[in-house]
C-alpha cells in the first residue's frame, strides 16, 4: 500500500474472527467469505497456510486463477508445495516465498508492517521460473521493505531442516534422555 495506494489487499480466512482483525489492524482493505471469490480476479496470491492446508487450497482454486496471477507460498518448506502446484496449477506461476526478521518475534507480537521491514526475504523459485513471477516476488520484497534473495528449493529446504527443526529433534532427545 505504501508504494500504490490503488493497490486493494483482499482477505481471506475461514475464521471468521482472522478476518475481523486484520481489517481491525488495516492488513486488508476487505474480504470475501468464500475462497474462489477471493482469489479468482487477483493479480498476486499471497498465501499463509499451514503446509497441511497448502495443497487442498491449490485443488479448491483449479480452474478459477488468471494464468498471469502469481501465487507467492509462504509455507515452511517448499518441495511438497512446489509438487502441488505443478500436479494442480501447472499454468500458474508459484514463487516460495520466506520471510526472516531481524525482530525478535514472540507468540504475543501484534502483527505490524515493520516486523518485515529489512528483513531478508528469500525468494525461492524453481529453475523454469517466469522472469514476470521472479519481477513481481521481488517487487513485494522491496515493497514491504524487505531484502530480496534467491534461493533454490534443495537449499531452503535444508536450511530450514537444520535451523528449525534439527534443535527441536536434539531437545526433544534431550529431554528423553534426562525423563
Amino acid at each position: 500500500k505504501a508504494t500504490d495506494a490503488g493497490i486493494v489487499v483482499m482477505g481471506h480466512d475461514p475464521e471468521a474472527a482472522n478476518v475481523k482483525r486484520a481489517k481491525k489492524l488495516g492488513a486488508i482493505d476487505k474480504s470475501h467469505w468464500n475462497l474462489i471469490g477471493a482469489c479468482e480476479e487477483a493479480d498476486l496470491l499471497v498465501f499463509d497456510l499451514p503446509l497441511a492446508e497448502v495443497e487442498k487450497t491449490l485443488a479448491a482454486l483449479q480452474g478459477y486463477l488468471k494464468e498471469s496471477t502469481v501465487i507467492i507460498d509462504m509455507a515452511p518448506v517448499k518441495k511438497p508445495v512446489f509438487e502441488a502446484a505443478q500436479r494442480l496449477l501447472p499454468q500458474v506461476p508459484l514463487i516460495g516465498g520466506h520471510v526472516v526478521s531481524p525482530r525478535l518475534l514472540t507468540a504475543d507480537a501484534e502483527p505490524s508492517a515493520e516486523l518485515v521491514n529489512g528483513a531478508t526475504f528469500y525468494i525461492v523459485a524453481q529453475e523454469d521460473a517466469k522472469a514476470a513471477a521472479l519481477d513481481t516476488a521481488t517487487n513485494l520484497a522491496l515493497a514491504v521493505g524487505a531484502k530480496p534473495q534467491f534461493i533454490d528449493v534443495q537449499e531452503h529446504d535444508g536450511l530450514v531442516a537444520a535451523t528449525l527443526e534439527l534443535p527441536l529433534l536434539g531437545a526433544l532427545a534431550l529431554m528423553r534422555t534426562v525423563a
